[in-house]
Parts: C-alpha cells; sequence; structure tokens
C-alpha cells in the first residue's frame, strides 16, 4: 500500500468552473478530504435502525428542524439538508452530515476510539496546512472540543474532535470558520438522544461494579475463531472468520479481505529491519509521518497514511513482518494481530 495522500487541486479547479450553488453564487472549492473513510469491522457494526427514510437524506426546507441519527440528534437549520450514512454504507449511524450544498456542509463521524480519532485529526492538521490558524479549544453546547481553522483551495474549513458523554466525535467543516454563527448554532445543538442519555448514565453506574466482578471471576472474552493458519517466515498467522483469501503466496505474501467492509489486507516478509522497510515506504510519500505502537506484547513501527489505512511492521528473527491494511480500524487490527505466533529476535 505505497499511497501518496489524495490531493484535490485540479478537480476543484474544473469544479469551481463549471458549478454554481448555495443561492446562485460560484461554488467554492471543496476542501480537501482523507483518501478513504473508516468503515466498520462487523464487530463495530450498529445494531440500530437509522431514524430517517431509507435513503438517509432529508431535502433542504425552509424551516429548522431536529435529526436523530445513531445515538444523536443535531439541528438542521432553515435551508439545510441532512444525510446519514458515508460512500461506503449510508446506513451506517457512525457517520452523518448537514449540508447547506454540495461545498457547504458539517460532516460528523462518532464512536471513533481515542487513538483512531486523534491519529486521524492529527493526520489532517499535518495535511491541511494553507491558511491554517493556531489551534484552538472551547464548548459548543455539550461538546467539548479542539480544532483549528485552514483555507482549503480558497474555501474556508476546519478541523475538530472532542467529546460529548465520553463519545468521541470529529467534525469537518467545508465552507465554514469555528467562529461563524451557523457552526455555533450546528455543533452547539449536537447531543445524545433521550434515549442513549438514560442509557450512559446506566452504565455508567454499572461499570465499576461489572469491573469488579470480572477481576474476581476472572472472566475471559470470547475466543476468536479462526479458520485458517498461515505458515509465514517465522510468522503464524491465524485468519478469523469473515475474511476471504485473495492470494497466498506464503511463506512472503498473504493477502485477504474482510468481507463485510472491503477492506484488504497484505501480510508481507522479508529481510529488512522493520525500520528499514518502513522508512522505505515513507520515502515514497509527503506529509505522513512514522509512528509506534505496542500491541500484543510487540513493539511495531509504522503509519497511517489515511484515515482507515495502517501499515505497520514488527522485527522478527528472520527480518521483517508487515502488516498493510485498508479500511479498517484500530480494532480490527488488534483482532488480527492476537492471531499472530511470533519468532521475535532477543531484546537486549
Amino acid at each position: 500500500m505505497k499511497k501518496t495522500v489524495l490531493m484535490i487541486a485540479a478537480l476543484t479547479a474544473t469544479l469551481c468552473a463549471g458549478l454554481s450553488a448555495c443561492g446562485g453564487s460560484p461554488a467554492p472549492a471543496p476542501a480537501p478530504a482523507p483518501a478513504a473513510q473508516e468503515t466498520s469491522s462487523p464487530e463495530e457494526e450498529s445494531a440500530e435502525t437509522p431514524a430517517l427514510t431509507e435513503d438517509a437524506t432529508t431535502e433542504a426546507s425552509g424551516e429548522s428542524r431536529t435529526e436523530e441519527w445513531g445515538k444523536f440528534s443535531v439541528l438542521v437549520p432553515a435551508g439545510f439538508e441532512f444525510s446519514g450514512g458515508d460512500v461506503l454504507d449510508e446506513t451506517d449511524t457512525r457517520y452523518f452530515s448537514v449540508k447547506k450544498c454540495f461545498f457547504s456542509s458539517f460532516d460528523f463521524k462518532t464512536e471513533e476510539t481515542d487513538e483512531n480519532m486523534t491519529a486521524s485529526y492529527n493526520y489532517n492538521k499535518e495535511t491541511y496546512t494553507n491558511g491554517q490558524k493556531p489551534e484552538t479549544s472551547g464548548t459548543f453546547g455539550s461538546l467539548e472540543w479542539t480544532g483549528f481553522d485552514y483555507d482549503g483551495a480558497g474555501t474556508p474549513c476546519f478541523e475538530l474532535y472532542g467529546k460529548i458523554e465520553g463519545i468521541n466525535v470529529r467534525v469537518s467543516g467545508i465552507g465554514f470558520t469555528l467562529s461563524d454563527s451557523e457552526t455555533k448554532e450546528v455543533l452547539g445543538s449536537l447531543a445524545l438522544k433521550a434515549s442513549d442519555e438514560a442509557e450512559t448514565a446506566d452504565s455508567g453506574e454499572a461499570a465499576g461494579a461489572e469491573a469488579e466482578e470480572e477481576t474476581a471471576a476472572g472472566t475471559e472474552e470470547a475466543a476468536v475463531n479462526y479458520i485458517q493458519v498461515v505458515e509465514m517466515d517465522h510468522v503464524r498467522a491465524g485468519i478469523p472468520e469473515g475474511y476471504t483469501v485473495i492470494k497466498d503466496a506464503a511463506p512472503k505474501q498473504f493477502i485477504f479481505k474482510n468481507v463485510e467492509t472491503g477492506g484488504q489486507i497484505g501480510y508481507w516478509c522479508g529481510k529488512d529491519t522493520a525500520d528499514e522497510q518502513i522508512q522505505k515506504s515513507l520515502n515514497t510519500l509527503e506529509n505522513v509521518e512514522k509512528q509506534e505502537w505496542d500491541i500484543g506484547g510487540v513493539h511495531w513501527v509504522g503509519y497511517i497514511p489515511y484515515e482507515g489505512g495502517y501499515d505497520l511492521a514488527c522485527d522478527t528473527t528472520a527480518g521483517y513482518f508487515m502488516i498493510d491494511m485498508e479500511y479498517g480500524t484500530m480494532e480490527e487490527l488488534e483482532k488480527l494481530i492476537a492471531g499472530l505466533e511470533m519468532d521475535l529476535p532477543d531484546i537486549p
């Protein structure tokens, strides 16, 4: 997965020349966006039924109203429309948008892990540097946030992340700044639905008791059912249910796919060290920084080329073992790593 960061300057020029929207004025250029949105793993798929129509979209109306989607409710001002889900799954209750027009919108991403949320936000902060304003923080209603404004090819934009009742929220604003009245109105209205507020309170009260019970009883997590074991170079890899094999070239290469999300995963082995292999990839990319993780008792080095993409490697006695994931999550990655048995080098 040696992907470059998606840039849209050429597309912006074409769209600006041929489109007009939002009251008939020339349409501003869209803000840069990550190359892909994160999609859900089978474990993360929400069981909730969306509160809107089948296409998860409401047309703009002359009156403001409140829409509910997933765990949240949000104000949709007069002249705006609401859209649920994302381009990969219109029923995904973790994503929704409040749109004034194609080039003016608030795009919400909710229920991400702390690690994935901050990693995606930091990646955007390092990427969207044109006209970037200093990072600020504050509150919109019950949303406690940190964010920054920037210039998206001539269009005011912002990125922010925060929490409401312990649930992570990340927002990308296109055509608006953090100080605009529309931003304050829409983000200030964001709240948990009444039923979810009660569930959050109940779960908070029960959390301590549950933790004590699990510790005392030594509760074990449900075992993952690995349907195939792949012999890589000094690594045995268990492949869980929910995946299909694309290419089996073990012990050097094995490629498979998450049948639910369509995300592709590659396992690779080579003679270089993990640092050397990751650096080779980083040398071909722009605005992507090396990161380090400790997962499953193993130290990994790698990078996040776009939201939902992970490239990471660790050292083995034979060289390196690398995981290349598309359209995944950290939870999915941790599940896959839990199925690995490695012949690791001695650590001094």
